[in-house]
């Protein structure tokens, strides 16, 4: 029996990648050459998709976009979702280094993760059907991608994601993000021990009481255990700018 058009509603999670930069790395190579680049690294992010269980539903020119949840039912799918995001930006980190050694400027990868309801099935027409999802979950996990090039990180989660995932994650802070009325809490997952965790949840502390000379001198402790850490740089700017919020507003700061 050929598969039938429809779709049920349901609680899943959704991830998307791009690569920052990408434009120019086409224009500057031999279409052979890029296509062999994007195939072996397609190749890397979709093996961490399918060893957490997850769909590599559609690649979108340089960007990936992976399903967890559907089409089998998982109740994980948050925390496999946010596993398999740090296996990709593990794997997408070495294969930009090593191609940076042989002169390619292939940029960074970033990795945007949302979790909520979707109508997900065989989308399309009778005469051509994919399955997929569709809705606001997939939104949002798209503009969480597009949102680490302002932050200056490469994975971002929304408090959804991290709150069903469980594990430890940092706040950035409160974004507005297009389309949606209310803030949408951003976190990044959290890699280093207990100090920096700590460090950072006192900034945070420090940036809601509005006291800007003391999360100043936790983010720079944070910055000295964590050198780059993306959250304290992109915080110390602010500070620098005397922006003692968590309210982020991509393009006004």
């Amino acid at each position: 029996m050929p598969p039938r058009l429809g779709g049920e509603h349901r609680e899943i999670t959704a991830l998307f990648t791009d690569i920052e930069g990408f434009t120019g790395l086409a224009e500057s190579l031999p279409a052979p050459r890029l296509g062999e680049l994007l195939n072996d690294y397609f190749e890397g992010l979709a093996t961490a998709v399918m060893r957490h269980g997850g769909l590599v539903n559609d690649f979108i020119g340089d960007g990936m976009v992976a399903l967890f949840g559907a089409p089998v039912e998982q109740p994980d799918h948050a925390a496999r979702a946010v596993r398999a995001a740090l296996d990709m930006d593990t794997f997408a980190a070495g294969f930009a280094a090593r191609l940076r050694e042989e002169g390619v400027a292939f940029g960074r990868t970033r990795i945007g993760v949302h979790t909520g309801a979707a109508l997900v099935g065989n989308l399309g027409t009778r005469s051509r059907l994919k399955y997929g999802a569709i809705g606001d979950t997939l939104n949002v996990a798209a503009r969480l991608e597009s949102l680490n090039r302002f932050l200056g990180t490469t994975v971002l989660v929304s408090a959804t994601t991290a709150g069903a995932a469980g594990g430890a994650f940092r706040l950035v802070g409160e974004v507005a993000l297009s389309g949606r009325a209310a803030s949408t809490p951003v976190l990044v997952p959290h890699r280093g021990g207990p100090e920096a965790a700590a460090l950072h949840a006192g900034a945070v502390e420090a940036i809601r009481a509005g006291e800007a000379a003391r999360a100043a001198a936790r983010l720079e402790a944070l910055d000295r255990l964590l050198p780059g850490d993306p959250v304290a740089r992109f915080h110390l700017d602010r500070l620098r700018d005397g922006l003692c919020t968590l309210e982020i507003s991509p393009g006004g700061k």
